[in-house]
């Protein structure tokens, strides 16, 4: 049984984007331990056969753009920042995708790596966050116009979903360090602040610890004190009470001695 010639270049078609799509899964898994847009730069050109492929974060206002990994001649280059005025990457911002199969280096006469490279092919695509803003771009350049630009273009747009997923985890992670870096000093300040609140209640603490010692000695004195005036007072009153009851017995037995001397003459003259 043979098979369509529809459905052998339908296969053909959709072989690269099924290898895409399992370089994607593993590409950037710390079990690799590369870089994943060094690793997806290297990837576009090998399979797309270009010689130059950029990947850049949008800056300035979509003005400009700083390289995350450049693949260029089958190498590596350092990153570096450029401006995106009269150069095609300043036309992908915004954009799904956009391509030029050929004659690229004419349309932009004043961008010197198309002019260096004697570039005849572009394609970028535009790296979206998950709120739909532009957050970065892909640019391929070639020095041969482009074999296949809808196969070239179906496969840019499928990494472009996964690599803009990945630049924004990326500035979500630097954001984040950014605010605990900004908050670290408030996070001094306010453990300085704590510790010395503590020592000043340690301090009260003391202070009024010391105080109730000096109230409980206090009262023990004036406990001691009442008790001795009650004592004197005791002792007052019984002294005073002592005193009534001599002079008391003193009147009394005056009286006795004078009843009695009143009652002997009276018994005499009778």
């Amino acid at each position: 049984m043979s098979i369509s010639p529809d459905i052998a270049s339908e296969v053909v078609e959709r072989r690269p984007l099924e290898e895409a799509l399992t370089f994607l899964v593993r590409c950037g898994s710390p079990e690799t331990g590369e870089d994943f847009f060094q690793s997806l730069a290297k990837y576009l050109a090998q399979h797309l056969q270009m010689d130059y492929v950029c990947i850049d974060r949008l800056e300035e206002g979509l003005l400009a753009a700083q390289t995350l990994a450049v693949y260029f001649d089958q190498r590596y280059e350092d990153n570096v920042s450029y401006t995106l005025m009269d150069t095609p990457c300043g036309t992908v911002v915004g954009k799904s995708v956009c391509v030029f199969p050929r004659g690229v280096r004419h349309l932009f006469p004043t961008d010197a790596v198309l002019q260096d490279m004697e570039a005849e092919s572009y394609l970028g695509a535009t790296l979206w966050n998950s709120e739909g803003r532009p957050i970065g771009l892909i640019a391929l350049i070639g020095r041969r116009p482009m074999a296949d630009p809808a196969l070239a273009q179906s496969l840019l747009q499928l990494v472009a979903v996964r690599a803009g997923g990945e630049l924004e985890r990326r500035e979500t992670e630097a954001a984040l360090r950014r605010s605990e870096a900004a908050l670290q000093p408030s996070n001094l300040q306010l453990r300085a602040a704590n510790e010395l609140l503590e020592a000043r209640v340690g301090e009260r603490t003391a202070d009024l610890e010391r105080r109730a010692v000096q109230l409980r000695a206090l009262a023990v004195q004036l406990t001691r004190a009442e008790e001795r005036e009650r004592r004197r007072s005791a002792e007052l009153i019984h002294d005073q009470l002592q005193q009534l009851l001599s002079a008391g017995r003193i009147e009394l037995d005056l009286l006795e001695r004078q009843c009695r001397c009143e009652a002997a003459p009276d018994a005499a003259g009778a």
